[in-house]
């Protein structure tokens, strides 16, 4: 099996460093996958890696408000060049606020911040299991 690539993509530094240190705790539990982490911290960032990156993308991790890239554009954008990568989104603000960027999440994988490695774990063997939305 080859190993997974997770893209995180949040403009806050302090969230890309959770979400790095609770992937350390959840890979060593699905370790056997052999997970390639990739981050950016906005949205022209993450798009041009997504547009350099030679291998897949399995998972995209990424916040709804990301400088310079709505949620709605970044789920556009990866229906027609990443088609197999799995969205994951994840945000602090109400549910208005998300849909004024074009996420609602009845509509979408989605966790909420604040993160815990308990959650992030079980949605991230939700997604790879392909029993989530």
């Amino acid at each position: 099996m080859r190993p997974a690539t997770i893209l995180i993509i949040d403009d806050d530094e302090t969230v890309l460093r959770f979400v790095l240190r609770a992937l350390e705790i959840v890979l060593r539990a699905l370790e056997k996958l052999g997970f390639n982490v990739l981050t950016a911290s906005n949205g022209p960032e993450a798009l041009l890696l997504c547009e350099e990156h030679e291998g897949d993308i399995d998972i995209v991790l990424a916040d709804v408000i990301l400088p310079g890239l709505k949620g709605a554009e970044l789920r556009a954008y990866l229906r027609s060049k990443r088609p197999n990568a799995r969205l994951i989104f994840m945000s602090g603000f109400p549910e208005d606020i998300l849909e004024e960027h074009g996420v609602a999440r009845k509509d979408v994988d989605f966790l909420d911040k604040p993160l815990t490695v308990t959650r992030l774990e079980s949605k991230l063997e939700q997604v790879l299991n392909g029993s989530s939305s």
